[in-house]
């Protein structure tokens, strides 16, 4: 069990962060006991930049452990001189005061929640120790949960089907990190300045704002002194440490900015930080962290201009949520219309995110417009509806009939007077009706050429036609990605735009799913 605890160390980090937050923890451990020998095992730790390996396991005999057995209650030691055979351990490590509460789990000490050093200076006490005790009943049903002791399966834990979860984190990509982006210029902004006007009043070197959209990262990393390349290296590596989330798997973007101080570069791990939760609304979350390069803590004044400015920031982004908000619902509408389609055909919502998620990142890619991107994405996600207005059937393995490409065909002028009836903006309903027209000429509905193309619709069409080619489910057998790219530039020049054939094979090669 103590292994497959120790894979799921972000689900107990999470728990343990509200030490942080709510009795100003700097540093907090979490220990079970290994069932076969007695030992207790670190299962999820908070504050540590660099864990010395000693913390890593306390075996029976350690004297933090004869402590937890000797009160079994939870316990606070504020005066470490006078704390008895424990004193020199804690000492040693430069711990002034310490909070431990006991896990009963299985009828016994099945583990502990060891916390160190209140932020500033401050004691443990009561409040602190109630605190405690309520983040150790979520670390209990946890361990229920992995036992399989608790049948109540939460939701942090459904086993959701592979391709359901794919298509989750599809949309989580399209409308809510994708989307925000476009916020990041008036955030950075924003952030910047106000890190200036609080650099006098809180001795920190860097500023680091994460905001976490389910498994995708938007990080703005404000740095009084000069950023090496490795420095920012570094940092981006060390998330996990500032942070109680696993952005790994997801999507990462990133921008640095300096201040005005001269000095040498930071390269390496600051050895100090502080992180505070800023703001949480469904799955964004935003969390602020001050680093220093040297082991001095903050004082009780600076924590004092640190909650004053969380407060500031957590207000202005209640303020770009409620703009932010818009946007998403009339995006989600779109993804709820395709969650229906179901009913009609499985292939169509896959096929619709898929090619929305190619054509963002063409986008992405050739332009800064945010305006541009958001409506080729748009675009994409409803670029095929009318077919499902005409015939889902149409959605099928295999060669269409004549008579059934003829009817395909119609689909674009269908969706347009579908559209028409929800007042969907002009320049998205141009970039879906002319998406099968040809780079040639020899398109339809108009038989446009070229750059009479709308650009959107250009990017569509690589899109779709990459999408097609790759996807499991679809008209033909699905290619590698690599013949697909080739069989794109087969045709670049007659059928597609060739700088967005070049596009997307850039872009792809950028995130590693064809080879450089």
């Amino acid at each position: 069990m103590i292994e497959k605890l120790k894979e799921n160390e972000v689900t107990f980090k999470k728990i343990i962060f509200q030490c942080m937050e709510k009795n100003e923890t700097t540093r907090a451990l979490l220990y079970i006991m290994d069932e076969n020998t007695g030992d207790f095992f670190l299962i999820a730790y908070y504050g540590y930049l660099k864990l010395n390996d000693e913390f890593r396991v306390y075996d029976f005999t350690h004297p933090v452990v004869e402590l937890v057995r000797r009160k079994r209650d939870p316990f606070f030691i504020n005066d470490m001189q006078n704390a008895g055979f424990i004193s020199e351990f804690y000492l040693s490590y430069g711990v002034y005061n310490v909070q431990i509460t006991p896990i009963v789990f299985k009828g016994r000490i099945y583990g502990f929640l060891e916390e160190r050093n209140r932020a500033a200076g401050k004691k443990f006490d009561m409040f602190t120790l109630a605190s405690s005790t309520g983040i150790v009943k979520e670390i209990v049903e946890t361990l229920k949960f992995f036992s399989g002791e608790n049948k109540i399966v939460e939701k942090q834990h459904d086993k959701v089907d592979k391709k359901e979860e794919y298509l989750k984190t599809l949309k989580e990509i399209i409308i809510s990190f994708s989307s925000f982006k476009k916020y990041v210029k008036e955030v950075a902004e924003f952030f910047v300045s106000s890190a200036e006007l609080l650099a006098p009043s809180v001795s920190f070197d860097i500023l680091f704002l994460s905001i976490g959209i389910g498994n995708n990262s938007i990080n703005l990393i404000y740095s009084k002194f000069p950023l090496s390349i490795r420095g920012k290296r570094v940092l981006l590596n060390s998330m996990k440490e500032f942070f109680p989330f696993d952005y790994s798997e997801g999507e990462l973007y990133s921008e640095f900015f300096s201040g005005v101080v001269r000095g040498n570069e930071i390269r390496d791990v600051p050895k100090t930080f502080y992180t505070v939760k800023v703001v949480e609304r469904r799955n964004i979350k935003v969390h602020l962290c001050f680093l220093k390069k040297d082991n001095r803590y903050f004082e009780a004044r600076e924590l004092v201009h640190i909650g004053g400015y969380n407060k500031l920031l957590g207000s202005y982004f209640k303020r770009v949520f409620r703009d932010y908000r818009c946007n998403e619902t009339f995006i989600g509408l779109i993804l709820n219309l395709l969650e229906l389609s179901k009913k009609k055909s499985e292939v169509f919502e896959r096929h619709s995110l898929n090619t929305a998620r190619y054509a963002r990142l063409i986008a992405e890619k050739i332009s800064d417009s945010m305006d541009l991107i958001d409506s080729v994405t748009i675009a994409a996600l409803l670029h095929d509806i009318g077919i499902l207005l005409i015939d889902s059937d149409l959605y099928k393995k295999g060669k269409l009939s004549g008579e059934e490409f003829e009817r395909i065909k119609q689909h674009t002028l269908v969706c347009m007077k579908f559209l028409n009836k929800i007042r969907i903006p002009e320049e998205i309903k141009e970039m879906i009706k002319f998406h099968h027209e040809r780079y040639d000429g020899l398109g339809y509905p108009e038989r446009l050429k070229g750059e009479e193309i709308p650009l959107g619709s250009r990017i569509i069409a690589v899109a779709e036609a990459f999408e097609a080619m790759t996807a499991e489910e679809g008209y033909k057998d699905a290619m590698s990605v690599k013949d697909a790219i080739k069989e794109l530039r087969r045709h670049a020049g007659y059928q597609f735009d060739p700088e967005i054939v070049v596009a997307l094979e850039s872009v792809l090669k950028e995130k590693g799913e064809i080879d450089g």
